[in-house]
């Protein structure tokens, strides 16, 4: 179990699993609320009513950001309030204004895999800073930690409900049903099948990410023992009813699937693979403002990597792979097995990725 303590030592991996404010069913049906606009911005590819809708939904969002911090912070000017979260909100309007220019939009192109003239990218990038801004925003104003200690414990229901709302945006995002067809938005997304050595190179990346967080855990407890107990409490209470092999195929399927074809497939070939990992660490608020969140931006980094230079079928089995291991653990006692295991996964992928190169219209062949 993920935060919880293993036979032969703690276990401190955490799954990449999205907990965006904890969200109750109620919030998860809340998520559904982006599909319109996302629609509208397809379909704003050939309809010219449609991208100005499209131009006033991404305003309209960027201005009730703004405007909200305002008006907390003249609260905060009373001593009502702390001033630090209002200003986050204000400077995250006042960031995604550019975004709303064709010109600041061709500037930001030249960073930025990003079509200025697509009122896809348009939303996608409004959309991007606003997640990270308002999560941002939530760090400063809650106890994460705390929330999560005192939250109901997740249920492997709770997790697969948490993540349809994602794989819906996904596709929707790409074109289904507006300029694409499943097998199109399939082939956009980069949901393709792997062949045999990128399944073990998937295998593989997985177990340097749980050596990644063995190590950042390690490392936020020498830095800082106090937050890295209250992380240890906090997730091993969230999670602790993600148990027996329904939860944890719940923890590892739907998060690798939703996740990935979202932030990886959908958004990254937009936005680039930094700012996909940043807008997917923002959602992961239940780790609150540690390591551990700087841990998840680097994997989704790594994950983005692997969608760039392979697919996001590969990136997917990666992410459902590290989830898995985090929520069975890995006692202290496994980890020379755990080693050599490693060694084999990479032996067998370098192995099989040669096979494939001297046979490339065999058996092997990459898709």
């Amino acid at each position: 179990m993920a935060g919880a303590s293993g036979r032969g030592g703690p276990n401190i991996l955490r799954p990449l699993t999205h907990i965006a404010f904890l969200a109750t069913w109620q919030d998860t049906l809340a998520y559904f609320s982006p599909a319109p606009a996302i629609v509208i911005a397809n379909l704003a590819v050939k309809e010219r009513w449609a991208w100005f809708v499209n131009l006033a939904i991404a305003g309209g969002a960027v201005l009730f950001v703004g405007v909200t911090g305002i008006y907390h912070l003249t609260l905060s000017l009373t001593g009502t309030e702390p001033p630090l979260p209002p200003a986050i909100l204000l400077v995250t309007g006042v960031v995604a204004v550019p975004v709303l220019f064709s010109r600041a939009r061709r500037v930001i192109a030249r960073v930025l895999p990003l079509d200025p003239e697509s009122p896809i990218a348009i939303l996608a990038l409004v959309a991007a800073i606003l997640i990270v801004g308002v999560q941002a925003n939530y760090q400063a104003s809650h106890d994460a930690l705390a929330a999560v200690n005192s939250s109901a414990q997740l249920q492997p229901i709770d997790v697969v409900v948490q993540e349809i709302p994602i794989l819906l945006l996904a596709f929707l995002g790409v074109g289904l049903l507006t300029r694409r067809s499943p097998g199109e938005a399939l082939q956009r997304l980069g949901i393709v099948r792997p062949t045999l050595w990128q399944l073990f190179a998937a295998l593989a990346v997985a177990g340097v990410f749980v050596a990644l967080s063995q190590g950042a855990g390690y490392l936020q407890q020498v830095l800082d023992p106090t937050v890295a107990n209250r992380l240890n409490q906090a997730t091993s209470h969230y999670y602790a009813g993600i148990t027996g092999l329904a939860g944890i195929a719940a923890i590892s399927i739907a998060p690798g699937v939703a996740e990935e074809s979202f932030f990886r497939g959908a958004l990254q070939p937009r936005l680039g693979v930094l700012l996909a990992a940043l807008a997917f660490a923002a959602i992961h608020t239940q780790y609150a403002l540690t390591l551990d969140s700087l841990l998840v931006f680097g994997l989704g980094c790594a994950l983005g990597l692997v969608r760039r230079q392979l697919n996001t079928s590969v990136a997917i089995v990666t992410h459902a792979a590290y989830n898995a291991l985090a929520g069975i653990g890995i006692p202290n006692q496994q980890l020379t097995l755990a080693i050599a295991t490693e060694v084999i996964l990479v032996g067998a992928a370098v192995g099989l990725w040669y096979l494939a190169r001297r046979n490339p219209e065999g058996h092997f062949h990459r898709p």
